[in-house]
Protein backbone atom coordinates (compact mmCIF):
# COMPACT_ATOMS: atom_id res chain seq x y z
CA UNK A 1 0.00 0.00 0.00
CA UNK A 2 1.17 3.27 -0.83
CA UNK A 3 1.52 6.28 1.45
CA UNK A 4 -0.50 8.32 -1.23
CA UNK A 5 -3.63 6.02 -0.07
CA UNK A 6 -3.70 8.39 3.14
CA UNK A 7 -5.11 11.26 0.89
CA UNK A 8 -6.61 9.07 -1.39
CA UNK A 9 -9.14 8.25 1.24
CA UNK A 10 -10.20 11.69 2.27
CA UNK A 11 -10.63 12.24 -1.16
CA UNK A 12 -12.77 9.63 -1.41
CA UNK A 13 -15.32 11.01 1.59
CA UNK A 14 -14.28 14.95 0.04
CA UNK A 15 -15.74 13.72 -3.62
CA UNK A 16 -19.25 13.71 -1.64
CA UNK A 17 -18.73 17.04 0.66
CA UNK A 18 -22.20 18.36 -0.47
CA UNK A 19 -23.82 15.36 1.97
CA UNK A 20 -21.13 14.42 4.54
CA UNK A 21 -17.37 15.57 5.54
CA UNK A 22 -16.01 12.22 8.34
CA UNK A 23 -13.07 10.67 7.53
CA UNK A 24 -10.65 8.81 9.81
CA UNK A 25 -9.33 11.46 11.46
CA UNK A 26 -12.97 12.31 12.87
CA UNK A 27 -12.83 8.79 13.95
CA UNK A 28 -9.05 9.52 16.08
CA UNK A 29 -10.18 12.35 17.65
CA UNK A 30 -13.88 10.01 18.72
CA UNK A 31 -11.78 7.60 19.76
CA UNK A 32 -9.41 9.96 21.71
CA UNK A 33 -8.93 9.15 25.53
CA UNK A 34 -6.58 11.01 28.15
CA UNK A 35 -8.53 11.26 31.20
CA UNK A 36 -7.43 14.75 32.22
CA UNK A 37 -8.55 14.09 36.02
CA UNK A 38 -7.87 14.79 39.55
CA UNK A 39 -4.41 16.55 40.04
CA UNK A 40 -3.57 13.42 41.90
CA UNK A 41 -4.38 10.77 39.38
CA UNK A 42 -2.60 12.40 36.55
CA UNK A 43 0.61 13.47 38.54
CA UNK A 44 0.62 9.38 38.77
CA UNK A 45 -0.24 9.50 35.00
CA UNK A 46 -3.76 8.41 35.72
CA UNK A 47 -2.48 4.49 36.51
CA UNK A 48 -5.66 4.27 39.30
CA UNK A 49 -7.01 1.14 38.04
CA UNK A 50 -5.82 -0.99 40.73
CA UNK A 51 -5.11 1.60 43.93
CA UNK A 52 -9.08 3.16 43.49
CA UNK A 53 -10.21 5.95 46.27
CA UNK A 54 -9.81 8.89 43.83
CA UNK A 55 -12.49 10.46 41.80
CA UNK A 56 -10.78 9.77 38.07
CA UNK A 57 -11.46 6.33 39.33
CA UNK A 58 -15.01 6.27 38.09
CA UNK A 59 -13.69 6.93 33.95
CA UNK A 60 -11.22 4.37 34.69
CA UNK A 61 -12.47 1.33 36.58
CA UNK A 62 -15.42 1.89 38.72
CA UNK A 63 -14.48 -0.62 41.02
CA UNK A 64 -11.89 1.81 42.35
CA UNK A 65 -15.01 4.05 43.93
CA UNK A 66 -15.56 0.67 46.38
CA UNK A 67 -12.26 1.60 48.08
CA UNK A 68 -13.78 4.63 49.57
CA UNK A 69 -13.78 4.81 52.99
CA UNK A 70 -15.79 8.05 52.70
CA UNK A 71 -17.97 10.35 50.89
CA UNK A 72 -15.74 12.73 48.88
CA UNK A 73 -16.68 15.67 46.95
CA UNK A 74 -13.70 17.55 44.93
CA UNK A 75 -13.41 19.75 41.66
CA UNK A 76 -10.09 20.16 39.63
CA UNK A 77 -9.50 23.18 37.24
CA UNK A 78 -5.94 22.94 34.83
CA UNK A 79 -4.25 26.19 33.63
CA UNK A 80 -2.49 24.51 29.98
CA UNK A 81 0.29 26.53 28.01
CA UNK A 82 0.66 24.62 25.05
CA UNK A 83 3.30 25.25 21.89
CA UNK A 84 3.08 23.93 18.44
CA UNK A 85 5.63 23.66 16.22
CA UNK A 86 5.76 22.67 12.97
CA UNK A 87 8.34 21.94 10.09
CA UNK A 88 7.29 21.66 6.46
CA UNK A 89 9.78 21.87 3.81
CA UNK A 90 12.75 22.68 5.68
CA UNK A 91 10.16 25.86 6.81
CA UNK A 92 9.88 26.11 10.15
CA UNK A 93 6.86 27.64 12.17
CA UNK A 94 5.54 27.74 15.83
CA UNK A 95 2.12 29.07 18.21
CA UNK A 96 1.69 29.62 21.67
CA UNK A 97 -1.91 29.69 23.60
CA UNK A 98 -3.09 29.54 27.11
CA UNK A 99 -6.01 27.87 28.00
CA UNK A 100 -7.78 26.91 31.64
CA UNK A 101 -10.31 24.35 31.78
CA UNK A 102 -12.48 22.41 34.30
CA UNK A 103 -10.82 18.66 34.23
CA UNK A 104 -13.04 17.27 36.86
CA UNK A 105 -16.08 17.58 39.17
CA UNK A 106 -17.50 14.47 41.39
CA UNK A 107 -18.80 13.29 44.00
CA UNK A 108 -18.81 9.84 46.20
CA UNK A 109 -21.39 8.83 48.41
CA UNK A 110 -20.29 5.57 50.66
CA UNK A 111 -23.29 4.46 52.48
CA UNK A 112 -22.41 0.74 55.18
CA UNK A 113 -19.97 0.53 58.03
CA UNK A 114 -16.78 0.22 57.19
CA UNK A 115 -15.51 -3.26 58.89
CA UNK A 116 -11.43 -3.95 58.28
CA UNK A 117 -12.75 -7.72 58.81
CA UNK A 118 -15.76 -10.04 57.98
CA UNK A 119 -17.85 -10.90 54.91
CA UNK A 120 -20.32 -9.83 52.19
CA UNK A 121 -21.22 -5.92 51.51
CA UNK A 122 -18.90 -3.95 53.67
CA UNK A 123 -20.02 -1.19 52.31
CA UNK A 124 -21.98 0.45 49.00
CA UNK A 125 -20.86 3.72 47.15
CA UNK A 126 -22.40 5.47 44.51
CA UNK A 127 -21.29 8.05 42.76
CA UNK A 128 -21.16 10.95 39.54
CA UNK A 129 -18.84 12.91 38.25
CA UNK A 130 -17.30 14.18 35.39
CA UNK A 131 -13.53 13.74 33.91
CA UNK A 132 -12.47 15.35 30.89
CA UNK A 133 -10.77 12.40 28.46
CA UNK A 134 -9.08 15.09 25.52
CA UNK A 135 -8.59 18.42 25.10
CA UNK A 136 -8.81 19.71 21.31
CA UNK A 137 -7.69 23.27 21.65
CA UNK A 138 -4.37 23.53 19.12
CA UNK A 139 -2.93 25.84 16.52
CA UNK A 140 -1.12 24.62 13.30
CA UNK A 141 0.78 27.27 10.72
CA UNK A 142 2.74 25.82 7.77
CA UNK A 143 4.50 27.81 5.26
CA UNK A 144 6.70 26.46 1.84
CA UNK A 145 7.33 28.93 -0.25
CA UNK A 146 9.05 26.87 -3.11
CA UNK A 147 6.02 24.60 -4.01
CA UNK A 148 5.16 23.66 -7.71
CA UNK A 149 2.20 21.83 -6.38
CA UNK A 150 -1.29 23.88 -5.61
CA UNK A 151 -4.09 23.02 -3.98
CA UNK A 152 -5.78 24.45 -7.26
CA UNK A 153 -4.38 21.33 -8.77
CA UNK A 154 -6.69 18.99 -6.61
CA UNK A 155 -9.42 21.00 -7.11
CA UNK A 156 -9.04 20.11 -11.00
CA UNK A 157 -9.46 16.37 -9.88
CA UNK A 158 -12.57 14.46 -11.80
CA UNK A 159 -13.96 13.43 -8.09
CA UNK A 160 -13.47 17.31 -6.90
CA UNK A 161 -14.38 19.97 -9.95
CA UNK A 162 -17.57 19.88 -9.26
CA UNK A 163 -18.16 19.41 -5.19
CA UNK A 164 -19.67 22.25 -3.83
CA UNK A 165 -16.76 23.00 -0.98
CA UNK A 166 -14.08 22.16 -3.41
CA UNK A 167 -13.97 22.50 -6.89
CA UNK A 168 -16.75 24.04 -7.72
CA UNK A 169 -16.13 27.01 -5.74
CA UNK A 170 -12.60 27.48 -7.32
CA UNK A 171 -14.27 27.38 -10.70
CA UNK A 172 -16.90 29.59 -9.56
CA UNK A 173 -14.55 32.01 -8.28
CA UNK A 174 -12.71 32.08 -12.37
CA UNK A 175 -9.21 29.74 -10.57
CA UNK A 176 -9.98 26.91 -12.54
CA UNK A 177 -10.80 26.58 -16.31
CA UNK A 178 -12.02 23.79 -18.96
CA UNK A 179 -10.35 23.68 -21.96
CA UNK A 180 -11.78 20.47 -24.73
CA UNK A 181 -8.70 18.41 -25.50
CA UNK A 182 -7.71 18.39 -28.97
CA UNK A 183 -9.25 15.91 -31.41
CA UNK A 184 -12.06 15.00 -28.52
CA UNK A 185 -14.92 15.50 -27.02
CA UNK A 186 -13.69 15.30 -23.44
CA UNK A 187 -12.65 18.28 -21.52
CA UNK A 188 -9.38 18.61 -19.41
CA UNK A 189 -9.57 20.93 -16.27
CA UNK A 190 -6.75 22.85 -15.80
CA UNK A 191 -6.14 25.80 -13.23
CA UNK A 192 -4.91 28.95 -14.30
CA UNK A 193 -1.17 28.72 -12.90
CA UNK A 194 -1.12 26.23 -15.76
CA UNK A 195 0.14 26.47 -19.26
CA UNK A 196 -2.34 24.00 -21.67
CA UNK A 197 -0.19 22.67 -24.42
CA UNK A 198 -1.06 20.41 -26.84
CA UNK A 199 -3.05 17.73 -24.83
CA UNK A 200 -1.89 18.67 -21.24
CA UNK A 201 -0.52 21.02 -19.19
CA UNK A 202 3.63 22.38 -19.27
CA UNK A 203 5.12 21.05 -16.46
CA UNK A 204 7.87 23.84 -16.43
CA UNK A 205 5.68 26.42 -15.81
CA UNK A 206 5.62 26.70 -12.12
CA UNK A 207 9.58 26.81 -11.98
CA UNK A 208 12.19 29.15 -12.15
CA UNK A 209 15.86 28.64 -13.79
CA UNK A 210 16.90 27.31 -10.56
CA UNK A 211 14.32 24.37 -10.50
CA UNK A 212 12.74 25.79 -7.73
CA UNK A 213 8.97 26.19 -7.66
CA UNK A 214 7.00 29.34 -7.79
CA UNK A 215 3.75 28.65 -5.27
CA UNK A 216 3.97 30.25 -2.11
CA UNK A 217 1.90 28.24 0.20
CA UNK A 218 0.70 29.43 3.73
CA UNK A 219 -2.11 27.05 6.02
CA UNK A 220 -3.44 27.95 9.41
CA UNK A 221 -5.73 25.56 11.10
CA UNK A 222 -7.07 26.31 14.48
CA UNK A 223 -9.06 23.79 16.65
CA UNK A 224 -11.41 24.02 19.61
CA UNK A 225 -13.16 21.68 21.84
CA UNK A 226 -13.14 18.58 24.54
CA UNK A 227 -13.99 15.21 25.12
CA UNK A 228 -15.84 14.86 28.56
CA UNK A 229 -17.30 11.88 30.41
CA UNK A 230 -20.03 11.91 32.64
CA UNK A 231 -19.88 8.56 34.51
CA UNK A 232 -23.18 7.38 37.45
CA UNK A 233 -22.55 4.13 38.79
CA UNK A 234 -22.26 1.82 41.73
CA UNK A 235 -19.60 -0.19 43.53
CA UNK A 236 -19.16 -2.54 46.34
CA UNK A 237 -16.73 -3.42 49.01
CA UNK A 238 -16.96 -7.04 49.55
CA UNK A 239 -15.12 -8.66 52.68
CA UNK A 240 -12.53 -5.65 51.77
CA UNK A 241 -11.14 -8.67 49.15
CA UNK A 242 -13.27 -7.61 46.13
CA UNK A 243 -14.34 -4.30 44.61
CA UNK A 244 -16.83 -4.52 42.36
CA UNK A 245 -18.38 -1.45 40.42
CA UNK A 246 -20.25 -0.18 37.00
CA UNK A 247 -20.99 3.01 35.71
CA UNK A 248 -23.22 4.21 32.45
CA UNK A 249 -21.33 6.78 30.81
CA UNK A 250 -22.62 9.85 29.01
CA UNK A 251 -19.66 11.36 26.84
CA UNK A 252 -19.96 14.79 24.95
CA UNK A 253 -17.90 15.95 22.26
CA UNK A 254 -17.77 19.53 20.93
CA UNK A 255 -15.38 20.26 18.42
CA UNK A 256 -14.88 23.39 15.88
CA UNK A 257 -11.98 23.69 13.09
CA UNK A 258 -10.80 26.75 10.81
CA UNK A 259 -8.20 25.81 7.99
CA UNK A 260 -7.37 28.65 5.99
CA UNK A 261 -5.21 28.11 2.80
CA UNK A 262 -3.86 30.39 1.21
CA UNK A 263 -1.24 30.77 -1.99
CA UNK A 264 0.44 33.47 -4.21
CA UNK A 265 1.83 32.76 -7.37
CA UNK A 266 5.34 34.44 -8.32
CA UNK A 267 5.14 33.38 -11.84
CA UNK A 268 3.61 35.12 -14.38
CA UNK A 269 0.06 34.23 -15.55
CA UNK A 270 -1.13 32.91 -19.09
CA UNK A 271 -3.90 35.28 -19.61
CA UNK A 272 -3.94 39.55 -18.43
CA UNK A 273 -6.44 39.63 -15.29
CA UNK A 274 -5.40 35.86 -14.02
CA UNK A 275 -5.38 36.23 -10.10
CA UNK A 276 -1.90 35.77 -8.33
CA UNK A 277 -3.08 34.78 -4.85
CA UNK A 278 -6.29 33.08 -3.44
CA UNK A 279 -7.37 31.91 -0.62
CA UNK A 280 -9.56 29.01 0.85
CA UNK A 281 -11.57 29.07 4.26
CA UNK A 282 -13.14 25.63 5.65
CA UNK A 283 -15.43 25.48 8.47
CA UNK A 284 -16.59 22.66 10.49
CA UNK A 285 -18.98 22.53 13.67
CA UNK A 286 -19.13 19.13 15.58
CA UNK A 287 -21.53 18.58 18.17
CA UNK A 288 -21.44 14.74 19.48
CA UNK A 289 -23.75 12.91 22.58
CA UNK A 290 -22.95 9.19 23.25
CA UNK A 291 -23.83 6.37 26.08
CA UNK A 292 -21.55 3.53 27.37
CA UNK A 293 -20.71 1.33 30.16
CA UNK A 294 -17.78 0.74 32.09
CA UNK A 295 -17.09 -2.59 34.39
CA UNK A 296 -14.40 -3.12 36.68
CA UNK A 297 -13.01 -5.36 39.80
CA UNK A 298 -10.34 -4.84 41.85
CA UNK A 299 -8.91 -7.67 43.80
CA UNK A 300 -6.58 -7.89 46.95
CA UNK A 301 -5.61 -11.07 47.60
CA UNK A 302 -3.06 -9.20 50.44
CA UNK A 303 -2.91 -6.01 51.75
CA UNK A 304 -0.18 -5.23 49.98
CA UNK A 305 -1.67 -5.92 46.93
CA UNK A 306 -4.25 -4.92 44.66
CA UNK A 307 -4.83 -6.45 40.85
CA UNK A 308 -7.67 -5.02 38.84
CA UNK A 309 -9.15 -5.41 35.74
CA UNK A 310 -12.20 -3.18 33.43
CA UNK A 311 -14.00 -3.12 30.16
CA UNK A 312 -15.01 0.02 28.60
CA UNK A 313 -17.96 -0.73 26.16
CA UNK A 314 -17.91 1.05 22.91
CA UNK A 315 -19.79 4.31 23.02
CA UNK A 316 -22.85 5.14 20.65
CA UNK A 317 -22.53 8.85 19.11
CA UNK A 318 -25.09 10.48 17.40
CA UNK A 319 -23.36 13.50 15.58
CA UNK A 320 -24.39 16.57 14.42
CA UNK A 321 -22.46 18.22 11.93
CA UNK A 322 -22.31 21.69 9.98
CA UNK A 323 -19.93 23.14 7.44
CA UNK A 324 -19.28 25.39 4.54
CA UNK A 325 -16.66 26.83 2.78
CA UNK A 326 -15.41 29.88 1.31
CA UNK A 327 -12.92 30.76 -1.72
CA UNK A 328 -11.72 34.64 -2.40
CA UNK A 329 -9.76 35.69 -4.83
CA UNK A 330 -8.93 39.34 -4.87
CA UNK A 331 -8.84 39.92 -8.83
CA UNK A 332 -12.82 39.80 -8.54
CA UNK A 333 -15.05 42.59 -8.02
CA UNK A 334 -16.76 40.62 -5.58
CA UNK A 335 -13.83 38.21 -4.04
CA UNK A 336 -15.61 35.46 -1.70
CA UNK A 337 -17.91 32.92 -3.15
CA UNK A 338 -18.96 31.45 -0.11
CA UNK A 339 -20.76 27.38 -0.09
CA UNK A 340 -24.25 26.90 1.47
CA UNK A 341 -24.35 25.56 4.93
CA UNK A 342 -24.83 22.10 5.15
CA UNK A 343 -26.09 19.76 8.29
CA UNK A 344 -25.60 16.48 8.91
CA UNK A 345 -26.38 14.02 11.31
CA UNK A 346 -24.84 10.21 11.37
CA UNK A 347 -23.67 7.74 14.08
CA UNK A 348 -20.70 6.64 14.92
CA UNK A 349 -19.33 3.62 17.54
CA UNK A 350 -16.47 4.04 19.03
CA UNK A 351 -14.27 0.73 19.91
CA UNK A 352 -14.11 -0.97 23.10
CA UNK A 353 -11.15 -0.94 25.42
CA UNK A 354 -9.64 -3.08 28.48
CA UNK A 355 -7.63 -1.93 31.16
CA UNK A 356 -5.74 -4.46 33.29
CA UNK A 357 -3.79 -3.06 36.22
CA UNK A 358 -1.54 -3.96 39.20
CA UNK A 359 -0.80 -1.73 42.73
CA UNK A 360 1.69 -2.42 45.22
CA UNK A 361 0.49 0.06 48.20
CA UNK A 362 1.75 -0.27 51.86
CA UNK A 363 0.74 1.86 54.43
CA UNK A 364 2.07 5.00 55.64
CA UNK A 365 4.87 4.51 53.17
CA UNK A 366 3.04 5.03 49.47
CA UNK A 367 2.22 3.33 46.47
CA UNK A 368 3.18 1.95 42.79
CA UNK A 369 1.27 1.62 40.19
CA UNK A 370 1.39 -0.08 36.50
CA UNK A 371 -1.74 0.29 34.15
CA UNK A 372 -1.86 -0.86 30.64
CA UNK A 373 -4.51 -0.11 28.17
CA UNK A 374 -5.51 -1.74 24.80
CA UNK A 375 -7.92 -0.17 22.42
CA UNK A 376 -9.29 -2.16 19.49
CA UNK A 377 -9.69 1.05 16.87
CA UNK A 378 -10.04 -1.22 13.72
CA UNK A 379 -14.09 -1.56 15.59
CA UNK A 380 -14.46 1.43 15.02
CA UNK A 381 -17.95 2.11 12.50
CA UNK A 382 -19.71 5.35 11.33
CA UNK A 383 -23.45 4.57 9.88
CA UNK A 384 -26.80 6.64 9.51
CA UNK A 385 -28.30 8.67 11.80
CA UNK A 386 -31.95 7.65 10.63
CA UNK A 387 -32.56 4.19 8.90
CA UNK A 388 -34.93 6.93 6.46
CA UNK A 389 -32.07 8.52 5.33
CA UNK A 390 -30.30 5.03 4.00
CA UNK A 391 -29.76 5.01 0.54
CA UNK A 392 -27.14 3.16 -2.08
CA UNK A 393 -24.71 5.90 -2.17
CA UNK A 394 -24.38 6.50 1.68
CA UNK A 395 -24.24 2.45 2.47
CA UNK A 396 -21.64 2.53 -0.18
CA UNK A 397 -19.20 5.06 1.43
CA UNK A 398 -19.89 4.61 4.76
CA UNK A 399 -19.29 0.86 4.15
CA UNK A 400 -15.85 1.36 2.21
CA UNK A 401 -15.29 3.72 5.22
CA UNK A 402 -15.42 1.09 7.53
CA UNK A 403 -14.03 -1.59 5.63
CA UNK A 404 -10.74 0.58 5.36
CA UNK A 405 -10.52 1.88 8.50
CA UNK A 406 -10.79 -1.77 10.18
CA UNK A 407 -8.54 -3.36 7.19
CA UNK A 408 -5.81 -0.79 6.00
CA UNK A 409 -5.81 2.15 8.56
CA UNK A 410 -6.44 1.51 12.12
CA UNK A 411 -4.45 -0.80 14.52
CA UNK A 412 -5.23 -1.65 18.32
CA UNK A 413 -3.33 1.13 20.00
CA UNK A 414 -1.90 0.42 23.63
CA UNK A 415 -0.75 2.87 26.24
CA UNK A 416 0.70 1.94 29.66
CA UNK A 417 0.50 4.13 32.75
CA UNK A 418 2.82 4.44 35.53
CA UNK A 419 2.58 6.06 39.03
CA UNK A 420 4.18 6.11 42.45
CA UNK A 421 3.20 8.11 45.75
CA UNK A 422 5.36 8.62 48.71
CA UNK A 423 4.35 9.83 52.08
CA UNK A 424 7.34 11.86 52.76
CA UNK A 425 5.46 12.95 56.41
CA UNK A 426 1.86 12.74 56.82
CA UNK A 427 -0.31 14.62 55.65
CA UNK A 428 2.30 15.96 52.58
CA UNK A 429 2.96 12.96 49.77
CA UNK A 430 4.76 13.69 46.67
CA UNK A 431 3.99 11.69 43.56
CA UNK A 432 5.30 11.24 40.15
CA UNK A 433 3.95 9.41 37.21
CA UNK A 434 4.44 8.31 33.14
CA UNK A 435 2.43 7.59 30.25
CA UNK A 436 2.87 6.21 26.79
CA UNK A 437 0.54 5.54 23.80
CA UNK A 438 1.14 3.66 20.52
CA UNK A 439 0.44 5.13 17.74
CA UNK A 440 -2.88 3.72 16.39
CA UNK A 441 -2.62 4.50 12.74
CA UNK A 442 -0.82 1.73 10.47
CA UNK A 443 2.28 2.39 8.64
CA UNK A 444 2.45 3.91 6.20
CA UNK A 445 -0.42 6.23 6.80
CA UNK A 446 2.16 8.17 8.81
CA UNK A 447 5.67 8.46 7.54
CA UNK A 448 6.90 9.33 10.71
CA UNK A 449 5.72 7.19 13.92
CA UNK A 450 3.29 9.29 15.86
CA UNK A 451 4.24 9.55 19.42
CA UNK A 452 2.32 10.16 22.29
CA UNK A 453 3.87 10.40 25.89
CA UNK A 454 3.17 12.19 29.04
CA UNK A 455 5.57 12.89 32.14
CA UNK A 456 4.14 14.14 35.60
CA UNK A 457 4.71 14.82 39.30
CA UNK A 458 2.71 16.49 42.10
CA UNK A 459 2.70 17.16 45.45
CA UNK A 460 -0.09 16.87 48.16
CA UNK A 461 -1.83 17.46 51.57
CA UNK A 462 -4.38 15.32 53.03
CA UNK A 463 -6.51 15.45 56.62
CA UNK A 464 -9.41 13.98 57.99
CA UNK A 465 -11.76 16.03 55.92
CA UNK A 466 -9.57 18.18 53.66
CA UNK A 467 -7.19 17.61 50.89
CA UNK A 468 -5.23 20.16 47.66
CA UNK A 469 -3.51 18.66 45.43
CA UNK A 470 -1.21 20.11 42.49
CA UNK A 471 0.20 18.73 40.03
CA UNK A 472 2.86 19.52 36.72
CA UNK A 473 2.42 18.03 33.69
CA UNK A 474 4.19 17.84 30.45
CA UNK A 475 2.83 16.18 27.48
CA UNK A 476 4.06 15.93 23.79
CA UNK A 477 2.59 14.43 20.91
CA UNK A 478 4.16 14.28 17.73
CA UNK A 479 2.62 13.42 14.23
CA UNK A 480 2.38 14.21 10.30
CA UNK A 481 -0.54 16.23 8.67
CA UNK A 482 -0.97 16.71 4.88
CA UNK A 483 -0.79 19.85 3.98
CA UNK A 484 -1.67 19.20 0.41
CA UNK A 485 -3.40 15.94 -0.83
CA UNK A 486 -0.75 13.33 -2.08
CA UNK A 487 -3.11 11.63 -4.53
CA UNK A 488 -3.65 14.80 -7.58
CA UNK A 489 -1.74 12.37 -9.87
CA UNK A 490 -1.25 13.36 -12.81
CA UNK A 491 -1.65 16.56 -11.76
CA UNK A 492 0.86 16.98 -9.33
CA UNK A 493 4.48 18.50 -10.03
CA UNK A 494 6.20 17.18 -7.40
CA UNK A 495 5.94 14.21 -4.72
CA UNK A 496 3.95 15.78 -1.71
CA UNK A 497 5.16 15.34 1.39
CA UNK A 498 3.49 15.88 5.17
CA UNK A 499 4.42 18.77 7.67
CA UNK A 500 6.07 17.36 10.80
CA UNK A 501 3.93 18.80 14.01
CA UNK A 502 5.31 18.62 17.51
CA UNK A 503 2.43 19.71 20.44
CA UNK A 504 3.86 20.29 24.05
CA UNK A 505 1.77 20.69 27.06
CA UNK A 506 2.81 22.10 29.94
CA UNK A 507 0.08 22.08 32.71
CA UNK A 508 -1.05 22.77 36.40
CA UNK A 509 -3.35 21.14 37.51
CA UNK A 510 -5.58 22.20 41.07
CA UNK A 511 -7.43 20.18 43.00
CA UNK A 512 -9.86 20.69 46.14
CA UNK A 513 -11.61 18.13 48.01
CA UNK A 514 -14.18 17.47 51.02
CA UNK A 515 -14.38 14.09 52.78
CA UNK A 516 -17.14 13.02 55.72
Amino acid sequence: MKISHVATLTACVASFTTVWAQDYTDALRFNSNEVLGTARSQAMAGAFGAVGADLTSMSINPAGMAVYRATELGFTLGVNVVKDESEFFQKKSNTDRVKVALNQLGAGFSFGRMREAGGGAVAHNIFIGYNRLADFNNKQSYEDAFSKNSLLDYFCMDEQKLGSLTGGLAYDAYLTNDTTIRGTADKFTYNVWEEFVGDGVNPFFREDEAGDGLVHIRKRITEDGSKGDIPIGYAVNISNKFYIGGSINIRTISYERNTIHSETFDGYTVNAGDPTEFSYLNHLDQDAAGVGFNLGVIYRPIPALRVGFALHSPTFYSVSEKFWASVTNPALRWPTVNSDEYEYDYKYRSPSRFVASVAAVFERIGMVSFDYERTNNQNSKFSVDNDDDYDYVTYNVYDDMNSMMKDEVFEASNTIRVGAELSLLKPLYVRAGYRQTSNSVKKPFYVNKAENYAYSGGLGFRSNNFFIDLTYVCAVKKNDHWVLPDSAEPYTYETNSPAWLTQTAHSGVLTMGFRF
